[in-house]
C-alpha cells in the first residue's frame, strides 16, 4: 500500500525512543495560541505546529501558501500553480471563511474578498519571522472565522545591536511541467535596514518580486500560449518599537503592498485581462508584564482595492478594523485566566471604472458594513499529577445578528511512560459562529441578503508521545458539524443563476492527522504528516496527504534539506460554457520532491540553492490551469 512506508517509520520511531541518547537536554516548546498564555506544550490540550525563523530562513525560495501547504490538515489550493493564481485555504475539510490569519497579535482580512480572507499573496515572505498554527475550533479566543484553525504570523522586527542591514537577492526559473528550461523569470529583491537608538528601535524595509514566464491557463488546444501571464509584488513597511521600561513595550507599523497579475478567460481561451490589489495596513501593539500576569493591547486597520480588468473594469474596495485586548493572571500555582474584549467593523463598496475613469460605484460602504464586540473568558488549570483543563466562552455581538455565545472545553492528562517519555491525552470540544461576509451578503450580482451565519461544532481527540531527545509523535482525529454552510449554489436552473445561499441540512466532516518530529543526532532531523478526510465530495481537497522532510546540518556553515509531497486525487468542477452546466472530474495525484542546500560563504553573506519539484511533476490546482514546474533558484543573502 502507498503508506506502508510511513507506517513503519512511525512504528520505528515509537521503539526508537529508548534507544536515542544523543540529546541530553528536553527540548520544551512553549504553546500561546491555544490559551493565550505561555504554557508547555504538555499542558496544552492542542497540538500546535510552530515554524520558526531559522527554518524559513531556509525556505526563502518558497512562498508562504506553498510552506503552509505542508501543515498535516492544510490544502493551499493554489500554492503550486501560477504565482498569480488565487489562494484558497482549505483545513480540515473546511474553507477560507472558516480560517482566521493574525499578523503580529491582531486579526486581519479583507472584507472585499469572497470570503473575506486576508490575501496571503500581499505579504513577502522576507517580512515573516516566525509562524504558529492551531488547528481546531478557537473562536473563543479569536471570534469568528476561526473555525478549523488559526494562523498567527509574527513579522521580523529591528535589530537589538546598532545598526543592521539586510539585501536579499534572488533569481531563478519560472516554467511549467515539460516547458523549456529557461522559459521563464522569477527575480526578487529586499532590503532592510533597522536602528537600535536605545529605547526606540526602527526598522524600514521594502521589496520588489517579478514573475515571467508561464500563461495563467493550460493550453488545450495549441503547444503554448503566446501570451505569459506575468505577476508582481511590491511592499515597504516601516516598524517603530519603543520600550520605556523592561516590563512594557509598545509598537507601530504601517505598509504598503501592491499585488499585480495577468489571467486569461474563464472558458479556458487566452486573454489579456489583467488585476491589482493594493492594501495599506497599520496597527499598534501594547504590552505590560506585572507580577503573575500581564496586559496586551492588539489592533490593525487596513483598506484594499482590488481592481479586476477583463472586458469591464470593476473595483472591489474594503476597510477593515480590528482590535484586541486581553489581561492574563495566574490566580494560583494551580489556575490562570485570561479576560479580553475583541471588536471591530468591515466596510465594503464595488464599482466600475466607466472610459474617461468615470467611477459608477453601486454598492457603496453605508450600504455594506458592520461592527461587532466581544467580550471573552477563558480559565486554564492544571494539577500536580497531570492533569489540565481549558474551558471559556466568548459573548459575540454582530451589528445584524444579535448575539451568540460560543464555548469550549479542552481537558488533557499527561503520564510518564519512563524517565525519558511522556504520554499526552486530550480531548476537545468546541462551538463557532460564522457569520456571512459582505459580498456573500450584498454583492449586486451573487450576493444574497437572507443569509444567516453559519454555526459549527468540532470533537477532537488525539494522543501525543515526547521524549527527552527532542521527539515528538502526535496523531487526532477530529469531527466537525456544519449548520446552515454558506455556500455557491444554483438557485434558478431555468436562468443558470448561481448566488451564495445557505445549504439545507447538516454536514458532517471528519478526518484523522499524524505527524513526527525526530532528531536522530545533532545533525539529522526526520519530520513527517499524514492527513486523511473521510468525506469523499470535498471539492479540491485531497482525501490522502503525506509529507516527508529530511534535513542535514553537514557543517557549521553549510545544510540540506529534502522534502517530499505527495497529494492525492481531489474532485473538482468547473463551468462548461457549451453545455451551461458544471462538471465534474478528478484531479491525478502526484508527488513533489524539493531539494534545498544553504552555505555561509562569509561572515556576512549566506546562498541557498533550491532546486523544486525536482520530478517536474504536473500538480495543478484546478482543471484547465497551469501548474510550476522543475525550477531552480538562486538566493543571495548579505547581512551586515
Amino acid at each position: 500500500m502507498k503508506y506502508t512506508a510511513l507506517l513503519l517509520l512511525l512504528i520505528f520511531s515509537l521503539t526508537s525512543l529508548a534507544q536515542n541518547s544523543l540529546l541530553q537536554t528536553q527540548q520544551l516548546d512553549s504553546v500561546f495560541l491555544a490559551a493565550k498564555l505561555k504554557l508547555d506544550r504538555r499542558e496544552s490540550g492542542r497540538v500546535s505546529v510552530q515554524i520558526t525563523q531559522e527554518e524559513l530562513r531556509l525556505l526563502s525560495g518558497f512562498s508562504l501558501a506553498s510552506v503552509l501547504n505542508r501543515i498535516s490538515g492544510f490544502e493551499f489550493n493554489g500554492s503550486t500553480g501560477h504565482p498569480g493564481q488565487n489562494l484558497n485555504m482549505y483545513v480540515r475539510g473546511g474553507n477560507n471563511r472558516q480560517v482566521l490569519v493574525m499578523i503580529d497579535g491582531a486579526v486581519i482580512s479583507d472584507p472585499s474578498q469572497i470570503a473575506a480572507d486576508f490575501d496571503l499573496r500581499l505579504l513577502p515572505m522576507d517580512q515573516v519571522a516566525s509562524i504558529e498554527v492551531i488547528k481546531g475550533a478557537a473562536s473563543v479566543l479569536y471570534g469568528s472565522g476561526a473555525a478549523t484553525a488559526v494562523i498567527s504570523i509574527t513579522t521580523k522586527k529591528s535589530s537589538k545591536n546598532g545598526w543592521a542591514a539586510n539585501f536579499t537577492h534572488q533569481i531563478g526559473t519560472n516554467r511549467a511541467p515539460k516547458d523549456r528550461p529557461l522559459s521563464g523569470l522569477a527575480l526578487n529583491r529586499q532590503l532592510s535596514l533597522s536602528r537600535n537608538l536605545g529605547h526606540w528601535r526602527i526598522r524600514i524595509e521594502g521589496s520588489d518580486a517579478q514573475y515571467r514566464g508561464l500563461s495563467a491557463v493550460t493550453p488545450f488546444n495549441q503547444n503554448v500560449f503566446s501570451q505569459q501571464d506575468g505577476a508582481s509584488q511590491r511592499a515597504i513597511k516601516t516598524d517603530l518599537s519603543y520600550q520605556p521600561h523592561r516590563n512594557i513595550s509598545m509598537g507601530q507599523f504601517i505598509s504598503y503592498d501592491v499585488f499585480d497579475y495577468e489571467f486569461d478567460g474563464f472558458d479556458y481561451t487566452e486573454k489579456p485581462y489583467y488585476g491589482k490589489t493594493e492594501q495599506l495596513r497599520t496597527g499598534g501593539r501594547f504590552k505590560w508584564d506585572f507580577k503573575n500576569g500581564s496586559y496586551a493591547f492588539n489592533d490593525q486597520w487596513n483598506k484594499t482595492t482590488r481592481t479586476i480588468h477583463t472586458d469591464d473594469v470593476t473595483r472591489y474596495q474594503g476597510t477593515g478594523y480590528n482590535f484586541d485586548q486581553y489581561a492574563t493572571h495566574r490566580l494560583s500555582k494551580s489556575i490562570s485566566g485570561v479576560l479580553g474584549t475583541q471588536g471591530g467593523f468591515a466596510r465594503m463598496s464595488v464599482g466600475e471604472l466607466l472610459p474617461g475613469a468615470q467611477d459608477n460605484t453601486y454598492l457603496s460602504e453605508d450600504e455594506a458594513n458592520f461592527y461587532f464586540f466581544d467580550p471573552y473568558v477563558n480559565v486554564h488549570w492544571r494539577s500536580e499529577k497531570g492533569w489540565s483543563l481549558q474551558s471559556g466562552a466568548r459573548y459575540h455581538w454582530h451589528q445584524r445578528y444579535g448575539a451568540q455565545w460560543v464555548y469550549q472545553i479542552n481537558p488533557s492528562y499527561n503520564v510518564d511512560i519512563n524517565k525519558e517519555t511522556q504520554l499526552k491525552l486530550f480531548y476537545g470540544y468546541s462551538t463557532a459562529f460564522i457569520t456571512p461576509s459582505l459580498y456573500q451578503l450584498f454583492d449586486p450580482v451573487y450576493g444574497n441578503d437572507a443569509l444567516v451565519p453559519e454555526s459549527n461544532a468540532t470533537q477532537e481527540f488525539g494522543s501525543e508521545v515526547t521524549n527527552n531527545n527532542g521527539f515528538r509523535w502526535s496523531f487526532v482525529y477530529f469531527e466537525r458539524r456544519e449548520n446552515q454552510r454558506v455556500d455557491f449554489l444554483l438557485i434558478n436552473p431555468e436562468t443558470y443563476q448561481y448566488a451564495y445561499d445557505n445549504t439545507i441540512g447538516v454536514r458532517y466532516v471528519s478526518g484523522f492527522e499524524s505527524q513526527f518530529l525526530w532528531p536522530i543526532n545533532k545533525s539529522i532531523r526526520w519530520t513527517g504528516n499524514y492527513t486523511h478526510i473521510v468525506q469523499k465530495d470535498l471539492l479540491r481537497i485531497p482525501r490522502h496527504k503525506v509529507t516527508a522532510g529530511l534535513d542535514l546540518k553537514a557543517n557549521a556553515q553549510e545544510q540540506w534539506r529534502l522534502q517530499w509531497l505527495y497529494t492525492g486525487q481531489r474532485l473538482d468542477r468547473y463551468y462548461d460554457s457549451t453545455t451551461f452546466s458544471a462538471q465534474e472530474l478528478d484531479l491525478p495525484e502526484y508527488q513533489w520532491i524539493d531539494l534545498i542546500y544553504q552555505v555561509t560563504l562569509t561572515s556576512c553573506m549566506t546562498a541557498t540553492v533550491t532546486l523544486s519539484n525536482v520530478l517536474d511533476a504536473d500538480a495543478s490546482p484546478l482543471y484547465g490551469y497551469t501548474a510550476q514546474g522543475r525550477n531552480m533558484k538562486l538566493d543571495l543573502i548579505w547581512s551586515f
